[in-house]
């Protein structure tokens, strides 16, 4: 025998006003209500289950818990596990300490309960002495916890002995001494010493072998002679504008090295793209000296990105990309034309510009002619087209090609023709045999 009541999902129940009293469950929601004859759709039984902790949610009709109003206070302390009070904290503490008071060595704790104190004893404190009718002496110790008052011997007069120092022969004998240079002789004595102002060196040099570690700024003029700076992990910068690499005699090259242990490792330039050009290297070029900079000319050279490999023996010229004046444009202060090359080498002869490819001043383009284009192309040798055995898919008026009249037979003749894309149809330029 089974007791049923009423039941539906929960769009019916909602839909429904329930007699007072009456039962009502959602089978798709699984959720218990009761009618009061008034609310429509019943009662959520779970409403009425909520308390502290515990609070209705009327969007889930759900139990939700609730911290709100929660504390220790409604939760009652166990025998083992207490709650560390502000008293408990000091009592624990000072126990902690008494009972290590076992294992110190020269001090001992003692614990007040009643006041929440701690007080510690230092052991082998002996008292000092009085220092009453000692004056001008010093205080000294015998090693063993004792101390004394201790007479000082007569120094001798200091009048006229600016930028002298005291020493003493080991027997109680005092004089002044004129130091060798103006400054300290040696640290040797003291591992860690500490300046208490600026070290000047007076012209002298700090020389050896160790590091010298500055967390600060490091000003001067001077030269690394023979040697290496070792940056590590961090950085070189410049408040300045300028960061000059150069030799002190200007007719020899300037080298920047850095060496690449395995193949894939580059030197990378990091930086933000900004405006039109992102990040670059701007090279400045001019005639006459940094002081009275001058105009360029026609065929100046501007800058020759090269590269150069090993043969065996010595480097070798590779190729590179030229950067120079226009040869065959006009230079003005308002007009300053361009040209760019890319060339390659095989015989290590750097002025061979035979195989090249140069772009001008009007966008002529030139290959294998160095920087001599007469036209848009100007090619200096031959220009190799492949046979397609299909149709480009979208031609344009001027196009070349050539069909090779298998797959692709725009002349019906059967064999290798030369066309051009005209008139919206391709006509034949010439064919093979």
């Amino acid at each position: 025998m089974a007791l049923k009541i009423r039941r539906g999902t929960e769009a019916q129940r909602a839909s429904v006003q329930f007699a007072l009293g009456e039962l009502v469950w959602t089978t798709d929601t699984y959720r218990l209500y009761v009618g009061d004859g008034i609310e429509q759709g019943g009662h959520n039984i779970a409403k009425n289950l909520a308390g502290t902790g515990m609070a209705f949610n009327a969007t889930t009709n759900r139990l939700d818990v609730n911290y709100n109003g929660l504390g220790s206070d409604l939760v009652a302390e166990g025998v083992n596990n207490l709650y560390f009070t502000q008293e408990r904290a000091q009592d624990a503490v000072g126990s902690a300490l008494v009972a290590g008071n076992l294992y110190n060595n020269g001090i001992t704790f003692s614990y007040d309960d009643v006041n929440g104190r701690i007080t510690a004893v230092v052991a082998g404190g002996s008292t000092l002495p009085s220092d009453t009718g000692h004056a001008n002496e010093f205080l000294k110790t015998d090693g063993v916890g004792g101390y004394s008052w201790a007479a000082v011997n007569t120094l001798p007069d200091d009048t006229g002995q600016t930028n002298k120092f005291l020493t003493t022969n080991g027997l109680g004998v005092y004089s002044w001494a004129t130091p060798a240079d103006s400054g300290i002789l040696s640290v040797s004595e003291d591992p860690t010493p500490t300046l208490g102002g600026d070290l000047t060196l007076n012209s002298n040099d700090i020389i050896g072998t160790g590091n010298i570690n500055v967390n600060g700024n490091i000003t001067g003029n001077g030269t690394i002679n023979n040697g290496t700076v070792t940056i590590g992990t961090n950085s070189i910068k410049t408040s300045s504008l300028y960061l000059d690499i150069g030799h002190s005699n200007p007719a020899l090259s300037s080298i920047v090295r850095r060496e690449l242990p395995e193949s894939g490792s580059h030197t990378i330039v990091e930086s933000l793209t900004a405006g039109i050009w992102g990040t670059g290297l701007d090279v400045k070029v001019y005639r006459g000296t940094p002081a009275s900079k001058l105009i360029v000319q026609a065929a100046d050279s501007l800058l020759t990105d090269s590269v150069s490999a090993w043969n065996g023996t010595a480097y070798q010229y590779t190729s590179a990309v030229l950067h120079l004046v226009d040869p065959y444009a006009s230079v003005s202060a308002g007009s300053i034309p361009g040209a760019v090359g890319l060339v390659t080498w095989n015989n290590n002869n750097q002025a061979d510009l035979s195989k090249s490819l140069f772009v001008d001043s009007r966008g002529y383009v030139s290959i294998g002619l160095t920087t001599a284009a007469k036209a848009t192309l100007d090619v200096n040798g031959f220009a190799k087209l492949a046979l397609l055995n299909a149709a480009p898919a979208n031609p344009e008026s001027g196009m070349i090609a050539i069909a090779d009249g298998t797959g692709w037979n725009p002349a019906g003749s059967g064999v290798a023709t030369m066309v051009v894309y005209l008139g919206g149809a391709w006509r034949t330029i010439a064919q093979g045999a």
